[in-house]
């Protein structure tokens, strides 16, 4: 496999709360692979949850301005 083919996964996202490091570090690897590596996100959590679960509207944009959030 490639590395430019190496994807990210966020498996059972929305299990655990996210405390401000995760919140923080979470952001970062959705920033850091932005363009340039797919990220797979594989929740039970409605996404229309998703705000409420990270209480931080920008980790929500920067999921959205990625694409994620398109169910």
């Amino acid at each position: 496999m490639s590395k430019s083919s190496t994807k990210t996964e966020l498996d059972d996202f929305g299990l655990q709360p996210l405390d401000q490091n995760l919140r923080l570090a979470l952001l970062q690897i959705l920033e850091d692979r932005y363009a340039k590596k797919p990220i797979v996100v594989a929740s039970q959590l409605p996404v229309s949850e998703w705000y409420n679960y990270t209480q931080r509207k920008v980790v929500c944009e920067k999921v959205e301005a990625i694409g994620l959030l398109s169910a």
